[in-house]
């Protein structure tokens, strides 16, 4: 980018003046005159810095500081290295550094501004004061700054970034996904893990990230090599000697997220864009996380360190009902032990003298064991599950991982990259399908902005630019039909971070290779750069009639709905308690209207304790300390009883009728071990246990045994269920692919049917025991668009000419269904054409305040559908069918 397009990438002067803007104007919501700036190969020179200043009413004037002179600010700050910056604050004797294309912020002193500093400024109007003195023209435009060509943003924690595909991870073998900003490779496995029967999950999970970057170059704590990380640790990253500066939050399994804005007076950061995760500062060196859900993070473990970087290590989360998991170290910042909500223990073990902090068997609290080995580098090799299963990766320059090897065989990676502008990963699976991600700044091939009349109305949608920082993603079958064909990727179009330079990882817009963009707003975006949250306040696109179909919401601090509108306008509203966790109320306020649909109320843990429905039917709830449900009374007073033992582990349930009770017992794993009913009905279940050994086990059910002693029983092939056993002693079979995908299935009666599937993941066709064959085809987006059955007969489906709606299904007699749809998405009508027996059409109506059916008219007439009144005081049945 720097040599391709210097005007995009050497714009440090601009970004500057953007933070001098934000910093002295409250409703400062970005610019596009900083947007559409161009520098040159050279940059910018103080000279069209301050013209452009001048140009977004910024009045300021050139000038040089000597050594020593007090500093001004808010200024804008050459330093020797040629590149602008931005003094916004002085805290003390430091002053806050704002230097977006970078993408952190810096305190400074007026010593480093001495040293680093070239010593020239654009400042406020006015007289300059001592050690200072007013730059001409000639002078000025010597003075130059190039700054960065950007990068895409660091890496997040996981679950964070936006990913190319649903999250699937699973107990036993690793997988891999990639994020999709970053074009970064990520690879996680759970090799180890159980759910006690109160509190957090104790499931360890490791994670690889392509570009990770560990703040600091060595690691001095508990670690897994380069790029891995895991659930367990995480730290917050201050600096010790100024309490305004901005906090970093490390994992939990790897990634960074930024805290800014600190707050003396709450003691707390503004809500974190991504997570709406608030970081308060509860002590001199102590901080917690507060999460939307009423779960917290405690950090009270601090490394002592007197200078920035200060790391304050992770010692317990706590779920919302205040179950924790706390986490325990030893002299060396290393974690060694994992105790539960009951006091369970889960230990790390270190037993490579060489490397006493790399982490090499974690053994939980029943025996079950997880081993961790490493290579001649120091790098993460081989990862081995309690039941001895084994993912094994190989690695090239840069700790990239090349492949992956997990008992269904062999994925490889390749990735090539040029800067931060130009980024691809390619994806190899066991079978030789390929999948691509690339992140690409610019694709001249792609249309700079679309037709005005493709752009919805509502959506502060800025349509230009649509062919830069985009990621494009082609699956399995658009890489088989049409690799490297942007028109037949999947586009993610980003917004910018407030570097204009930058993509974030907030999607601006999004497009389907056979449809229409979507386009989001967000609160506070100016439709280019990212806002206050990454939630969208708008969500539209322009369907094949020109139509506007948008959805709009409204949020609180923690990122909860407050509102909901339809594109028919129908509106729902969301009032929390002041804690902004709490749902109390939800009303139907469409049109002005306020109807009330349930009311709640709530105790110290978040849990419910009355749910009241439009109708006035109340339910209760009781629940234990622990935060487990005692009892559920409804609205009739029949109360279900949940009894526990000490540990938690539920043990019966008592119907509304006394003699209506289930009960369970549980093996030395804590797994239900029998089921029994109110008829005094009992089952056994078995667990897997590889050569007998129960300790190796994934706590799959392998049989289950009746009170007459038959039983039915499953054998496993790696990690998927293979051999099926029915109580009477008849067995079937699956068999797989390397996807684990069933490729063929055997009945009792050796009767086999085969499955083959296409790229895209989806079944392509199947052909039963007779050799009759069903097939499927789908276009590159993966919809069916044909399905033929075994006379060779077929069904055609066509949709949309913009969206994914289904438009008609016409069969092999050339007869047609044909379909119709509101702007909500509702059918409006089904059309029936080329009918061999006249069929007539079916329409449909919907209430305007809410979304349900209001009429149908079909052969026979109309049918109305009528409900009753919701009402300020609740009458039965209000709001169900009259």
């Amino acid at each position: 980018m720097m040599r391709n397009r210097p005007q995009d990438a050497f714009r440090c002067g601009p970004m500057a003046l953007d933070r001098i803007l934000l910093a002295t104007n409250e409703n400062y919501k970005g610019s596009r005159q900083i947007l559409e700036s161009r520098s040159t190969n050279q940059g910018m020179s103080l000279v069209e810095v301050n013209s452009l200043a001048g140009r977004l009413g910024i009045s300021y004037q050139m000038a040089k500081r000597s050594p020593g002179a007090a500093v001004i600010y808010p200024a804008v700050v050459n330093w020797k290295v040629g590149h602008f910056g931005a003094l916004t604050k002085r805290v003390n004797n430091k002053f806050l550094c704002q230097d977006p294309t970078f993408t952190d912020d810096v305190w400074v002193t007026s010593k480093a501004l001495d040293e680093e500093g070239s010593g020239y400024y654009l400042v406020p109007p006015g007289q300059l004061p001592a050690g200072w003195q007013p730059v001409g023209l000639d002078e000025g435009a010597k003075v130059w700054g190039k700054g960065n060509a950007g990068a895409n943003s660091k890496p997040a924690p996981p679950g964070v970034a936006p990913m190319i595909k649903p999250d699937c991870s699973m107990r036993g073998m690793a997988d891999y996904n990639v994020d999709a900003a970053r074009v970064s490779l990520s690879i996680s496995d759970t090799p180890l893990g159980y759910d006690p029967p109160r509190g957090p999950p104790v499931n360890l999970t490791i994670s690889y990230q392509q570009r990770e970057v560990a703040p600091g170059s060595i690691q001095t704590y508990s670690n897994l090599g380069n790029k891995w990380s895991f659930n367990w640790l995480s730290y917050i990253i201050v600096d010790p000697n100024n309490a305004n500066a901005n906090a970093t939050g490390y994992g939990p399994g790897g990634g960074t997220l930024d805290y800014s804005g600190f707050n003396s007076t709450t003691q707390s950061y503004a809500a974190q864009l991504e997570t709406q995760v608030i970081l308060v500062k509860t002590g001199a060196a102590t901080y917690e996380k507060r999460f939307p859900d009423g779960a917290k993070q405690l950090f009270t473990l601090s490394d002592g360190a007197t200078v920035y970087p200060r790391k304050i290590f992770m010692t317990q989360s706590v779920d919302p009902v205040g179950n924790a998991l706390s986490f325990t170290y030893d002299g060396n910042f290393r974690l060694v032990a994992i105790s539960d909500a009951l006091g369970q223990v889960t230990t790390l073990s270190y037993e490579l003298p060489s490397d006493p902090l790399k982490v090499t068997k974690v053994t939980d609290p029943f025996g079950r064991i997880a081993t961790l080995q490493y290579n001649g580098a120091g790098q993460l090799w081989k990862v081995t599950d309690s039941v001895g299963l084994v993912s094994a990766f190989t690695y090239s320059a840069g700790d990239f991982i090349n492949r992956m090897t997990t008992p269904y065989g062999e994925t490889t990676f390749a990735m090539g990259e040029s800067g931060s502008n130009y980024r691809w990963l390619e994806i190899t699976d066991p079978q030789g399908a390929k999948e691509r991600v690339e992140y690409n700044s610019y694709v001249s091939s792609l249309p700079y902005s679309d037709a005005a009349n493709t752009v919805p109305a509502g959506v502060a949608a800025f349509n230009q630019f649509l062919n830069y920082r985009n990621t494009y993603y082609w699956d399995k079958k658009a890489t088989a039909e049409a690799y490297g064909d942007y028109t037949k990727a999947r586009i993610t179009h980003w917004l910018h971070t407030s570097d204009i330079n930058v993509a974030s990882d907030v999607p601006e817009s999004s497009k389907l290779p056979l449809e229409r963009r979507i386009w989001n707003g967000y609160p506070g975006s100016n439709g280019y750069q990212i806002g206050s949250t990454n939630k969208p306040s708008k969500v539209g696109r322009v369907l094949d009639d020109g139509t506007t179909q948008l959805y709009e919401y409204e949020y609180n601090g923690f990122g909860k709905v407050t509102k909901a509108t339809d594109p028919s306008g129908r509106s729902t509203t969301f009032v929390y308690d002041t804690n902004g966790i709490d749902l109390l109320e939800v009303h139907q306020t469409t049109g002005g209207m306020d109807e009330r649909l349930a009311t709640c109320t709530y105790n110290a843990q978040h849990l419910p304790l009355t749910v009241t429905d439009a109708a006035g039917q109340t339910t209760i709830y009781t629940y234990f300390p622990s935060g487990q449900l005692h009892t559920v009374t409804n609205a009739k007073n029949e109360t279900t009883t949940y009894n526990y033992d000490a540990n938690g582990y539920l043990q019966s349930i008592v119907g509304a009728v006394p003699t209506a009770i289930t009960s369970f017992s549980y093996d030395g794993y804590g797994r239900p071990r029998t089921a029994t009913d109110s008829e005094g009905y009992s089952i056994t279940i078995d667990y897997d246990a590889i050569g007998g050994d129960p300790a190796k086990t994934l706590d799959r059910v392998a049989k289950i045994t009746h009170p007459d002693g038959t039983y039915e029983q499953i054998t496993y092939d790696r990690l998927d269920p293979e051999w099926t056993r029915d109580r009477l002693g008849r067995w079937s079979r699956k068999f797989y692919d390397a996807l684990r995908q069933i490729v063929a299935t055997q009945d009792p009666l050796n009767r086999i049917i085969l499955y083959d599937w296409c790229n895209c993941g989806s079944l392509e066709s199947i052909i039963d025991q007779n050799g009759n064959i069903t097939s499927w085809i789908r276009d590159i987006q993966g919809r069916l668009t044909d399905k033929f059955y075994p006379d060779r007969s077929n069904r055609h489906y066509a949709y949309e000419n913009t969206t994914r709606r289904l438009k008609a299904v016409t069969d092999a007699q050339a007869q047609s269904t044909n379909f119709s749809y509101f702007v909500d998405n509702n059918v409006r009508q089904v059309s029936y054409t080329n009918a061999l027996h006249a069929t007539p059409d079916v329409t449909y109506t919907y209430d305007a305040n809410y979304n349900r059916l209001r009429t149908m008219t079909d052969g026979t007439g109309l049918t109305t559908f009528a409900y009753n009144p919701i009402t300020a005081s609740p009458t039965s049945g209000a709001g169900r069918l009259a």
